[in-house]
C-alpha cells in the first residue's frame, strides 16, 4: 500500500532549493585540498588566513569553494545516535547527540520539553548547547528553521537552573530586533519562571530611566536586549556589566550576528559599530579576563567571519556548520514567482493568491514582508478581502473571533501590571497578550504584515506561507524572510509578487540562493479558483487519503 503525496498551491509551478554539490562530496574535496594537513596542526581561529590554490579544478563551484575558504576548517555536522567519543579536532564532521538528556540538559528542562511536544533536539542544537555549556567559543552557521535561538535559550536556562548563579548579570544575548528580544524573554520565563531575576529586556520601548532602575533594583540572570539600548545600558550603569578585571559578564551571545555586528549605534556624541560594542563587553584590556563569545547566523559573512576571528584568534573556537553555503534555504520551502502586468497588478496578485491559499489549506497561516512604508496599505488592503473574497469569508466563518490582517507586533508594557501568562502550544509557546503574534500562533489571524527587517530570528508555529511583496529585498534578507516558513524539516511555501523593474533583482537573488528562477502566471491561479472544487482542501483531503496497491 502506497499513498500519493499532494502538496498545497496543487497545479502551480514552483523551484527549491538546489546545491551544487552533496555534503559528502563537498567536504572529500574539501579535505584533499592542498596545505589540509599542515592547517590541521594549527588553532582553528588561525586556519581561516590560509589561502587555498586558485587554479585547482575541482567539481565545486566556485562560491562554495570561496565560501569554504571563509568558513575555515568548520565542522559539518552529523547526528549519531550513540555516544562517539571524536578527539580528532581536525575531523570535518562533528557528531551531534540529540536527545535531550545526552546533550547535557537537566531533568526539569527535558520534562518541560515533553510537554510541548519536543522529544528530540535538532542536530545543530544537539551540537551547540553541550558546547554553550562548556564555556567554548562558539560560531554557528546553519539555514533558518534549525532552532538556533530556541538552542541557545536552553542552554541558558539551564545554566541557571543547575549553576546557581545569584545576585548578578552572567549573560548578555544581543539581537538585532525588539521582537526577537521578547520571544527570548519568554522562553526563559517559560524554562525558568516569571521573575525579573530570571531575565529582562532592553529595548527601546521601555524607558531608559525605567530600564535602569529595574537592573539596579533586581539584576537578571540574563540581559537581552538590541545594540542601541544594551550600549546605552553600558554607557549610563558601566557598574551593571562590570568594570576593570571584568567577571560579571561570563558570555556574550550574538543572535544573527552578520547583523548585530555592523549596525550603527549611538554612544554619546560619537557613533560606534557592533564590534565596538561587543569589544567593550569582552575585552578592553590586556589584563581583563575574557568573556565567552556564542555567534549564530544563518547568513555569515566573509566580514562577519573576520570580526570574530579577532575575538578568538588566541583561543579554541569550534565552528559548526550544517552547509558550505553562504546563504543557506532549507530544500523542504517551495518558491513561486510572479511578475505584475497590466492585467494583474500587485493587489490583484496578492488576493488571488491569498483566495488560492485558503481554498487549498485547512489551517493557513500567513507572513508577509512588504517595505516599511507600505505597512499600513497592504493592511487595510487585505482587510477588504472580506466583503469580496468567498474563499475568505469562509474562513472567517469558523470562530466570529477571527481577523484578516494586522501588522506583527508584540504588545509590551512594562510600566504596570505583571507579566502575561505564557502559554503552550505544540513545539512552542506564546505570551497571551492579544497582539497579532498571539493571534497567528492560535489560528485567530490570516495574515501577519511586517516590513523585511522583522524577519530576522523571529519564530511563529506553523507558517505554511510567506508573502514577499514588492521590490525584492537583498540575498541575505531574502534567505531570513523566506526562512520563516519549512522550519524544523516540513514543508513550507514562498510566493514572490514583485513589479516587472525588479525582475533582474529577483534572479540575481536566486542565482545567490541558488534557487532555480521559474517564473509563473498569474492566469493559472485564477484558473484554479474559477474551476472546479477539485483543488480545494477538502478533494486534496480526499486525494491525500487515497491509497494504491502495487
Amino acid at each position: 500500500m502506497k499513498t500519493f503525496g499532494v502538496r498545497y498551491l496543487k497545479y502551480l509551478k514552483g523551484s527549491r532549493a538546489a546545491y551544487g554539490g552533496s555534503a559528502g562530496s563537498l567536504l572529500d574535496d574539501y579535505m584533499r585540498q592542498g596545505g589540509e594537513a599542515h592547517a590541521a596542526n594549527l588553532p582553528p581561529s588561525q586556519k581561516f588566513f590560509y589561502a587555498r590554490d586558485a587554479t585547482r579544478d575541482s567539481g565545486a563551484s566556485q562560491r562554495h569553494r570561496t565560501v569554504q575558504l571563509r568558513l575555515g576548517s568548520a565542522q559539518m555536522l552529523s547526528p549519531t545516535t550513540a555516544n562517539i567519543a571524536n578527539n580528532n579536532e581536525a575531523h570535518p564532521l562533528f557528531f551531534s547527540q540529540t536527545a535531550p538528556r545526552g546533550a547535557g540538559l537537566c531533568i526539569s528542562l527535558v520534562v518541560a520539553l515533553k510537554k510541548l511536544g519536543i522529544g528530540r533536539l535538532t542536530e545543530l542544537q544537539g551540537a551547540l548547547i553541550p558546547l554553550l555549556l562548556k564555556g567554548k567559543h562558539v560560531i554557528a552557521h546553519a539555514e533558518t528553521g534549525t532552532g538556533k535561538s530556541f538552542g541557545i535559550a536552553l542552554a541558558c536556562a539551564n545554566r541557571i537552573i543547575r549553576e546557581n548563579i545569584n545576585y548578578r548579570l552572567h549573560t548578555v544575548i544581543i539581537v538585532p530586533t525588539q521582537e526577537l528580544a521578547l520571544q527570548y524573554d519568554k522562553w526563559l520565563r517559560h524554562f525558568c519562571g516569571s521573575t525579573q531575576q530570571v531575565v529582562q529586556v532592553a529595548i527601546e520601548s521601555i524607558t531608559l530611566e525605567v530600564q535602569l532602575a529595574k537592573l539596579h533594583n533586581i539584576q537578571p540572570h540574563v540581559l537581552v536586549g538590541t545594540p542601541q539600548r544594551v550600549a546605552d545600558v553600558l554607557r549610563f550603569s558601566p557598574t551593571l556589566l562590570g568594570e576593570k578585571l571584568r567577571r560579571k559578564v561570563d558570555c556574550v551571545i550574538l543572535d544573527e550576528a552578520d547583523i548585530v555586528l555592523f549596525g550603527n549605534i549611538r554612544f554619546g556624541r560619537q557613533h560606534i559599530s557592533g564590534i565596538n560594542l561587543v569589544d567593550r563587553l569582552f575585552r578592553s584590556r590586556r589584563e581583563e579576563v575574557p568573556a565567552q563569545i556564542v555567534a549564530a547566523s544563518a547568513t555569515i559573512d566573509g566580514r562577519t567571519a573576520q570580526a570574530l576571528n579577532m575575538w578568538m584568534r588566541n583561543d579554541k573556537a569550534v565552528r559548526l556548520t550544517t552547509s558550505f553555503v553562504e546563504h543557506t534555504i532549507p530544500q523542504t520551502i517551495s518558491f513561486y514567482f510572479y511578475s505584475e502586468s497590466r492585467s494583474y497588478p500587485l493587489p490583484r496578485s496578492l488576493e488571488l493568491i491569498l483566495r488560492l491559499i485558503c481554498k487549498q489549506e485547512a489551517n493557513p497561516r500567513v507572513l508577509l514582508f512588504t517595505t516599511q512604508e507600505e505597512v499600513g496599505s497592504v493592511t487595510n488592503q487585505l482587510n477588504t478581502l472580506k466583503s469580496t473574497s468567498p474563499e475568505v469569508q469562509k474562513w472567517l466563518r469558523w470562530n466570529g473571533k477571527r481577523e484578516i490582517a494586522a501588522p506583527l507586533e508584540t504588545l509590551l508594557d512594562p510600566e504596570k501590571g505583571k507579566p502575561k501568562r505564557i502559554c503552550r502550544s505544540k513545539g512552542d509557546v506564546y505570551v497571551k497578550d492579544n497582539s497579532s503574534i498571539e493571534k497567528l500562533n492560535t489560528g485567530l489571524l490570516l495574515v501577519g504584515v511586517s516590513s523585511h527587517s522583522l524577519s530576522r530570528g523571529i519564530h511563529i508555529n506553523e507558517v505554511t506561507h510567506v508573502i514577499l511583496f514588492g521590490e525584492c529585498p537583498p540575498a541575505s534578507v531574502f534567505v531570513h524572510c523566506a526562512g520563516r516558513t519549512g522550519r524544523m524539516g516540513k514543508e513550507g511555501h514562498v510566493v514572490l509578487l514583485y513589479p516587472p523593474q525588479s525582475g533582474r533583482t529577483v534572479q540575481q537573488v536566486c542565482e545567490a540562493v541558488e534557487v532555480p528562477f521559474l517564473p509563473g502566471r498569474m492566469e493559472q491561479v485564477e484558473e484554479l479558483l474559477l474551476g472546479g472544487d477539485f483543488s480545494s482542501v477538502d478533494a486534496l483531503r480526499e486525494v491525500s487519503g487515497a491509497k494504491c496497491a502495487y
